[in-house]
C-alpha cells in the first residue's frame, strides 16, 4: 500500500493523487505561486481513485491551455515594481544594458502603471491589452512607440508566467502592430558638399569668437566623421582621443552614448558599449578626416579626453546637436529633408556602389551579421544585377 501511495503522488504535470485516512482520494495540483512565494494549489476529494485522477487530468489540460484561471490578486503595480527591482540588479551585473533598463523603467512608470496599475495580474486579458494598444494608435502614437509599450508589457507578464503567478502571457495573443517602412535615403553628393560647407562655416565662426567647444564649434568635424566613417551617431559622440590612433589612422570603436528621460522628464546621457558585439571594431580613417581630427586635437577635453566635448568637458548630447543640424538645413533651404543618421546610409551605399564586398562593408558598419547589411542595403545592391547582365553581353561580343 505504501508503494502504491508513493507512485500516486507523482502524476504528470506536478499534480498528485493520494488516499486519505477516511478511505477517499484527494487530487492536488499546483497552479502558481502566491505573493509570499508559497505554492498556490487547488484540491478535490473524490470517492474513488479513478475519479480523482480524471479530475486531475482535466485540470492539468485546463492549466496548459489557459482555461484554468489562476486565482490571486497580485496587483500589476506591485509586481511591476518587483520586476523593475529585479532588472536593476541585472543592470548592475551588466546583464541588461543601461539604456534598455532606462527605456523599460520610463515606459513602465509613465505609461503602463497609470493604465494597468490597479489591475490584478490574472484579470489582464488580451481584450484589455488590445484596447490599450488601440487607444495609443488612435491617439496618434507612432507604431514604433506602441510596439515598445507592447514589448515591455510582454516582458513583465512573461516573467510572471515563469514564476507561475499567471499561467499564460495574454500579450502573445494581442494585435500585431505594423511599423512603417523606414526610408533610408542617400544624401546626393551635391547636398553633401553644401552641408559640409555650411558646417565648416558654422565651426569657423565659433572659432573666430573663441568659442572652442560645444556642438556648434565641432559641427564640421562631427559631420565629416559621420560622412567618412559611417559610424552611428552615438558612437561618434562617445569618441575619446585614446581610442583614435592618428599615426596608424585607425579608430577603435568601443563605446556608445544615448539619452534617456527620467520620471521628471529630464534628459540624461548614458554611456554604454556599442549596439552589438560586432559593433566593437577598428576602422580605418581617410586622409581627409585624419587631417580634420588633427586640427582639433589641441582642443582635447582637459577632463577625460572626449573628442567632441562641451566646454566643461562632458559629452555633447545628441539632442542638443540635433538643434544645430536643423538650423544648418534651414540655412540651406533643406529643412526637414535629411536626418543625421543618413550620413551612415550614404557612406554604406557609396561603398557598395564602389564594389566593396559585403563582408567588409558589414564589418565597417558594425552590423550583427552580413545578413543585416543585405537586408538594409538590398535596394542599392540591385544595380549589381544590371552590371552582371552587361558583363554577359560583353562576353558574347
Amino acid at each position: 500500500m505504501a508503494r502504491e501511495k508513493k507512485n500516486n503522488r507523482r502524476s504528470k504535470g506536478g499534480g498528485s493523487v493520494f488516499a486519505t485516512k477516511n478511505g477517499k482520494y484527494k487530487a492536488q495540483l499546483t497552479i502558481g505561486i502566491k505573493e509570499d512565494g508559497s505554492p498556490k494549489k487547488i484540491t478535490r476529494t473524490c470517492d474513488t481513485k479513478t475519479e480523482a485522477q480524471e479530475w486531475l487530468r482535466k485540470k492539468q489540460i485546463e492549466l496548459s491551455t489557459g482555461e484554468l484561471t489562476v486565482k490571486g490578486d497580485i496587483k500589476f503595480q506591485d509586481y511591476t515594481n518587483r520586476w523593475m527591482n529585479r532588472n536593476k540588479k541585472r543592470r548592475t551585473a551588466n546583464v541588461i544594458k543601461p539604456k534598455t533598463f532606462a527605456e523599460y523603467e520610463q515606459v513602465a512608470n509613465s505609461v503602463l502603471l497609470p493604465y494597468f496599475g490597479s489591475f490584478s495580474l490574472n484579470k489582464l486579458d488580451t481584450n484589455t491589452i488590445d484596447a490599450f494598444l488601440q487607444d495609443k494608435i488612435t491617439a496618434g502614437y507612432a507604431p514604433k512607440t506602441v510596439k515598445k509599450y507592447k514589448t515591455v508589457l510582454h516582458n513583465i507578464l512573461g516573467q510572471a508566467v515563469k514564476e507561475g503567478i499567471i499561467n499564460r502571457n495574454p500579450v502573445d495573443y494581442c494585435m500585431s502592430i505594423k511599423q512603417k517602412q523606414v526610408n533610408r535615403n542617400m544624401i546626393p553628393k551635391e547636398d553633401i558638399l553644401r552641408i559640409l560647407a555650411e558646417a565648416k562655416a558654422i565651426s569657423d565662426k565659433e572659432k573666430k569668437f573663441g568659442r572652442n567647444y560645444g556642438q556648434s564649434f565641432f559641427c564640421y568635424p562631427i559631420l565629416m566623421t559621420a560622412y567618412h566613417m559611417g559610424m552611428r551617431i552615438g558612437e561618434i559622440f562617445a569618441l575619446r582621443w585614446d581610442n583614435i590612433d592618428l599615426d596608424s589612422r585607425i579608430i577603435h570603436i568601443k563605446e556608445n552614448i544615448s539619452e534617456a528621460k527620467d520620471e521628471e522628464g529630464r534628459v540624461h546621457i548614458i554611456k554604454d558599449t556599442p549596439k552589438t558585439v560586432n559593433s566593437v571594431r577598428d576602422i580605418d580613417i581617410s586622409d581627409t578626416l585624419c587631417k580634420v581630427l588633427s586640427e582639433i586635437r589641441i582642443f582635447a577635453s582637459p577632463n577625460n579626453g572626449i573628442v567632441f566635448s562641451t566646454k566643461s568637458g562632458t559629452y555633447i548630447a545628441p539632442s542638443n546637436f540635433g538643434r544645430v543640424w536643423r538650423k544648418l538645413l534651414k540655412n540651406l533651404g533643406l529643412q526637414g529633408k535629411y536626418k543625421i543618421h543618413e550620413f551612415r546610409h550614404t557612406h554604406a551605399t557609396m561603398l557598395i556602389a564602389k564594389g566593396i564586398n559585403i563582408v567588409s562593408v558589414s564589418k565597417r558598419l558594425g552590423h550583427a551579421s552580413t545578413q543585416t547589411t543585405l537586408n538594409v542595403y538590398a535596394h542599392p545592391m540591385k544595380t549589381d544585377g544590371r552590371l552582371m547582365a552587361d558583363i554577359c553581353e560583353e562576353d558574347e561580343d
